[in-house]
Parts: structure tokens; C-alpha cells; sequence
């Protein structure tokens, strides 16, 4: 079952109550239905056991659910009890003078650790999103209740991102100054005007671990001319490989998906934001070797077929580097290391070589030496073969044109290869 917290509570220690207390019915059925369930407690005892358990309060007295000489330390997550009754694992995050405490859902205990390291991301993505002064308990009250509403409904984060959920919220708020128009109740369907314009970035970087080459992205979309209430949008995103995994914001949804596309569903903006993030295998833009023998290290570049903008090699090794040679472009050393730059609009139809040679008073020793490429493409480019085309988008209960623009780009890639 997916992660998911029962109770998120703020608290200070000279208050007896918490600041902000969020409790989620559904997490809770959930959790009733385990074998190892705990009743939580009542607010005001809660606040309490908090501050005993983690030395607040009684700190200079024994407690012996706290000081025993058998009790593991496992903070930040903690066993908070009031004598009779005990509730775990509760983890805290101390911010700016408040206790952040939260209580996740555990079916399977032999998971909890990983439980409480979600939780605890959590907690820390909310502590980065609090800001000004929270000695106003109202204003940080109402902070969050954004951040609950939409990070966390029904219990389950959404997203960690504090980016992408500021845009949700601001997008929201400008949504509603905005909004003049009522909706009829005969037709509810929201209607847009015609000519509307979508427009959609794909951003992507390329990378290569153990030999798999994949590709990580972001998809983007600005929609203009749309009417002030929001409809649903259908988008149908194609790639060459299936998807691996795909991050949605709150906002969407995955309606259908396939090997070779994935259709979301979502509510646009007004504003340009983030749809989706994803990861996907493609195949490798760049093929070169290394190799070595006794006293030199020697890269092998094959012709270029991929539209790089850019392309260049950081060599780096344990030992001494004498002299290095190359059969094409400029190289030059500096205290990170050697840097060749690629000419690739030279290398269309011919190989390169760059050689590196070492002393040879530690030719017998074996050194670490790694080659590592770091390239950009040109624009308008996506490797993944991630696309969305002309005809991939639909709007619930329109059957005006749509006009539909779509930006790509591979921002950045590398690979690396170490001997030794």
C-alpha cells in the first residue's frame, strides 16, 4: 500500500495544545485494520508525552520511558507514551523554536524504516516551506493548511517539491481573483474559447550508470486564451522506451499507459507549471572507448551522428600525466584535471583518438584514471523521443481547434568511464 500519515501535529513547548493539529479519517480506518494498531492519544496529552519524551519538559527527573538503560535511541523517530498507552514511531523535526511531528502509517513493520525516512522528507520539505514570522499563529496557521490541502490529501504527499507546490497554490490564487464568470447550473461543463493554445516544454538531461544509458525530464505547459474556470485537459505523451518512472503534480493523473505512451489527464493554468517529471532507458548519443596499456591511456571516439551542440571530455587520473596528445581539437590542463574540446562539427564522417602517457617511474603501478563526457545538443531536440503531437491533446466538452506547441530540448548529458 502507498505511504500515507496518519496525524501531523505542530507544536510549542510553552503551549499545552497543539499549534496545528491535521488528523486523516481514511489513514486511520487503515490503520485499525492492523495488527499492531495504537489509538491516538488526546491532543493535550499528546503535547505532553512529546515534550517528556524528548526532554523539554521533566528533563532533570527519571522517566523511565525515556532514561531506561534498554531503550534505544532511534530519533527522530520516537515512542512517545503516557503511561498506560504508547504511540510510535512519532517523528519530530525541530524548526525555528516548533516540534513538527508526524505519525505514519506502519502495516508492515518490517518496512518502517522506510516509512520514517518518507516521513521525515516530509517534515523537512514542510520546514522549508514555512517562512516569515511564525510567532503569528494565525498566518502560520494558514500556511499550513495550504501546505496539507495540497501536498497532503487524504494523507498522502503529493509532491516534496516546495516549488512545484507554490506554483499549484500561487496559479490557484490568481485563478480566483480572476474568476468573474458564473457557472450555469443547467451546463456545468466549463467551456473554452476557441483558438486555444497550448503550449508544452520538454526538458531533459541525459545520463549513464553501469552501462544503462536513460534519460531524466520534465514537461511544462502554458495554456493561453483559456476560459477563468479550468477543464479537463486529455494529453498523450509518446516515447520510444516504456517509462520507468513518471511524478505527476497534483493536478494530474494517468488515465491510460502503454509501452509506447501515457495519457494524463489534468486542470491547466493560467500559468506555465511543471506536469510531470520522468525517467525513461534511451539509447546511448555518444560511442567511445578506453583503453590502456603499460604507460598510456587511449580514447577512442566514433563518428558523431548526434546534433551536439557542445561536447567535451574531463580526463582525470591518481598518478602523474606527462604529455597528452589528440588527433583533433584543443586540450589543456588545469588543477581539475585535463579538458578536451570536441570539434564535433568535424567529426561527422571521421574518428578521434586523445592519448594520455604517464611517468615512467610509475608506468608499474596501477593508477585510477577516469574519462568522463559532459555535452549539451542543439535546441529543439529530445533524445528520449519523448513527444507529444498535433493531435495529442483534448478538452472535456469543446470541439473547437486547439492549437498545440510543442518545445524540446536536452539540456545536458554525461558519461564516465574509470580504469584502475
Amino acid at each position: 500500500m502507498p505511504f500515507a500519515l496518519r496525524a501531523f501535529w505542530v507544536i510549542s513547548p510553552n503551549e499545552g495544545a497543539p499549534v496545528f493539529q491535521r488528523l486523516f479519517p481514511t489513514v486511520e480506518l487503515r490503520a485499525q485494520k492492523t495488527n499492531n494498531y495504537q489509538k491516538l492519544f488526546e491532543p493535550n496529552k499528546f503535547v505532553e508525552a512529546v515534550l517528556v519524551e524528548t526532554g523539554i519538559k521533566n528533563s532533570e527527573s527519571f522517566v523511565f520511558s525515556r532514561d531506561r538503560c534498554d531503550k534505544i535511541c532511534m530519533a527522530p523517530a520516537f515512542q512517545v507514551s503516557t503511561g498506560d498507552e504508547n504511540l510510535e514511531p512519532v517523528v519530530i523535526l525541530q524548526h525555528r523554536g516548533l516540534l513538527l511531528c508526524a505519525l505514519p502509517l506502519i502495516e508492515d513493520p518490517q518496512s518502517s524504516v522506510l516509512e520514517v525516512a518518507q516521513t521525515l522528507d516530509c517534515l523537512n520539505a514542510i520546514a522549508e516551506r514555512l517562512g516569515g514570522d511564525l510567532s503569528q499563529r494565525t498566518d502560520l496557521k494558514m500556511q499550513l493548511a495550504k501546505i496539507m490541502a495540497v501536498n497532503f490529501p487524504f494523507g498522502r504527499p503529493q509532491t516534496e517539491s516546495i516549488a512545484l507546490t507554490e506554483q499549484v497554490i500561487q496559479a490557484a490564487l490568481q485563478e480566483k481573483r480572476q474568476d468573474k464568470t458564473k457557472v450555469a447550473i443547467w451546463n456545468p461543463n466549463p467551456q473554452i474559447k476557441s483558438k486555444s493554445h497550448f503550449v508544452f516544454h520538454i526538458s531533459e538531461q541525459i545520463h549513464q550508470v553501469q552501462n544503462q544509458t536513460f534519460a531524466t525530464g520534465v514537461i511544462s505547459v502554458t495554456i493561453n486564451e483559456i476560459s477563468s474556470h479550468r477543464p479537463e485537459v486529455l494529453v498523450t505523451i509518446s516515447h520510444s522506451s516504456p517509462m520507468k518512472f513518471m511524478a505527476l503534480a497534483p493536478r494530474a493523473k494517468i488515465e491510460m499507459a502503454s509501452d509506447t505512451s501515457t495519457t494524463v489527464k489534468f486542470n491547466p493554468s493560467s500559468v506555465k507549471s511543471e506536469l510531470l517529471h520522468y525517467s525513461t532507458s534511451c539509447l546511448a548519443p555518444l560511442d567511445f572507448t578506453l583503453t590502456e596499456n603499460v604507460i598510456s591511456k587511449k580514447l577512442m571516439l566514433a563518428p558523431i551522428k548526434t546534433p551536439f551542440q557542445r561536447l567535451e571530455f574531463k580526463f582525470n587520473s591518481a598518478g602523474k600525466i606527462s604529455r597528452f596528445n589528440m588527433s583533433v581539437g584543443t586540450a589543456y590542463e588545469d588543477e581539475n584535471g585535463i579538458k578536451w574540446d570536441v570539434p564535433v562539427s568535424k567529426l561527422k564522417s571521421k574518428s578521434a583518438e586523445f592519448e594520455v602517457l604517464s611517468n615512467a617511474d610509475v608506468k608499474s603501478t596501477k593508477v585510477k584514471f577516469s574519462a568522463e563526457a559532459v555535452f549539451s545538443m542543439s535546441s529543439d531536440c529530445c533524445w528520449s523521443g519523448v513527444k507529444i503531437g498535433q493531435n495529442g491533446v483534448s478538452v472535456n466538452g469543446s470541439t473547437s481547434k486547439i492549437k498545440i506547441t510543442t518545445n524540446s530540448e536536452t539540456l545536458s548529458g554525461s558519461y564516465q568511464v574509470v580504469l584502475g
